[in-house]
């Protein structure tokens, strides 16, 4: 392996990681989960009224969405799942 392939791999990781790691914050707040509770009017409005309503179970996919929203969990969540992406890239692309 030349040293440009290890180069590559790592640019192609930290891009990688670095997107996911902003993305998924980024995408939780868009869909409606904030410091504040579920936004009025947003998609997680929309699902909580349709498929819970005002109680929703502890530990459902909605309650860790609202969870990550509320606090600073969200950039944590993104800054783990972009490090897996990143690892997942530089061991999928050694294969």
């Amino acid at each position: 392996m030349q040293v440009s392939d290890i180069r590559r791999r790592l640019l192609i990781a930290a891009a990688v990681g670095a997107g996911v790691a902003i993305a998924v914050p980024i995408m939780i707040a868009t869909f409606g989960f904030g410091p504040a509770g579920v936004a009025a009017g947003s998609a997680a409005a929309a699902w909580q009224s349709i498929v819970y309503g005002a109680l929703f179970p502890a530990g459902s996919v909605f309650a860790i969405l609202q969870f990550l929203g509320a606090t600073a969990g969200a950039a944590q969540f993104g800054a783990g799942l972009g490090g897996l992406a990143a690892f997942g890239v530089i061991v999928g692309d050694s294969a």
